[in-house]
């Protein structure tokens, strides 16, 4: 195959590398230096000031980061959140700000999770094919999925749902992967040092990862933690997480959480915002994994980490999860409409049985090794540019 040059544009909010998190991001920053080695490949994010706004990485990925100037920078940012044109209107002023990277463009374009950039791109660079991820639900700008060469969803779900927003598009699933180096089961010093790192006890540990917002399902978790105490109590529940990457004030949700997990006592710690670099002790430490999502979850790269790390999940039967998680192999998926007594039951079960926690986070780990790695994840998407 010959080289394509391919230009990656990240969406409008966090920087590539993935120093605030972020799913788009992440899975930018492991495609972009698996191409690299094949294609060159320039990366255009936002700008953070703790990364430079031009470099070229050790794996050759030039990057370009932006940030919107004059009034088109301020407007968003005095628009209402509730109003829905502030989403796009600093969507418009990410990509005016890109245009000098963008304009001309050959080869192709891949955009992160953004439709609405589709028309956009394909007017600053016509010679480039313009393919799009995408990551989230509910879709929107149905038009603009059509006009996309590629929609590269990251989910059979998200696939068939673009698939039925815009009979035209042409959409597959190109699963997230995860990095099984840096993530894999701990051994029992490790996990002894990750516990006496976090100061947790020798007691079971129920870990939480995820965005404090009512999709993520958190309340369930809390609401579960007296049953489960009440089995076994000396476990510890962690959550890690905020509403907004640790970007903003709390929410109305987040503040209501963070009270009932402190009312809950000791047993429940707060971790806050924790940057992906640092999650490695979190999972090492963690015997079960808990995500309760309450509503169609378009894939859970958070359960994939979890499998990688060895560590069985109970999520539920909703949207991409059953993709990633199967049910009874490598964890617990619950009813796509659960209550707290049934993700109580959940966790007692394995709490209560550690040799079915095994077996669920060996197969876990297996899975990911045969189908979820991030050098899996490249493959596929060379080869929709060698299409």
């Amino acid at each position: 195959m010959s080289a394509v040059p391919l230009t990656v544009v990240a969406p409008e909010a966090l920087p590539v590398p993935p120093i605030l998190g972020g799913a788009v991001q992440t899975w930018i920053a492991e495609l972009a230096p698996r191409i690299a080695a094949r294609h060159p490949v320039t990366v255009v994010s936002p700008a953070h000031p703790d990364l430079p706004a031009t470099e070229t990485d050790a794996a050759g990925v030039r990057h370009v980061r932006v940030r919107p100037h004059g009034p088109r920078a301020v407007l968003p940012r005095v628009v209402p959140d509730r109003d829905a044109w502030r989403f796009r209107l600093a969507g418009e002023a990410h990509l005016h700000a890109a245009r000098a990277a963008l304009r001309g463009t050959h080869g192709a374009v891949l955009v992160g999770n953004r439709a609405a950039f589709v028309p956009r791109l394909r007017a600053l660079a016509p010679a480039a094919r313009v393919l799009l991820r995408l990551d989230n639900l509910p879709l929107r700008d149905f038009d603009a999925l059509a006009r996309a060469d590629a929609v590269l969803a990251c989910s059979d779900f998200v696939a068939r749902a673009a698939r039925a927003a815009a009979p035209e598009a042409h959409a597959l699933g190109v699963a997230n992967g995860v990095d099984t180096e840096r993530l894999r089961p701990a051994d029992p010093a490790r996990r002894a040092a990750a516990r006496a790192a976090l100061g947790l006890s020798d007691g079971p540990v129920v870990l939480f990862v995820g965005r404090f917002v009512e999709d993520k399902g958190v309340h369930l978790l809390l609401e579960a933690v007296p049953q489960v105490l009440a089995a076994h109590p000396a476990a510890r529940f962690v959550l890690c997480g905020s509403a907004h990457f640790g970007l903003a004030s709390a929410t109305d949700y987040e503040r209501a959480v963070q009270a009932r997990a402190e009312a809950l006592g000791p047993a429940v710690t707060l971790a806050g915002f924790v940057p992906p670099a640092r999650m490695a002790d979190y999972w090492a430490a963690a015997d079960v994994f808990c995500a309760p999502a309450v509503w169609a979850e378009p894939f859970g790269l958070v359960y994939l980490e979890s499998m990688a790390s060895g560590v069985p999940c109970v999520g539920t039967r909703r949207g991409g999860i059953p993709e990633v998680v199967q049910d009874g192999e490598t964890g617990l998926l619950l009813a796509g409409d659960p209550g707290p007594d049934a993700v109580a039951g959940a966790l007692k079960r394995l709490l209560g049985d550690a040799r079915l926690r095994e077996r669920l986070g060996a197969a876990g780990r297996r899975r990911v090794l045969e189908r979820f790695t991030w050098d899996t994840m490249a493959d596929r998407v060379e080869h929709v540019l060698a299409a």
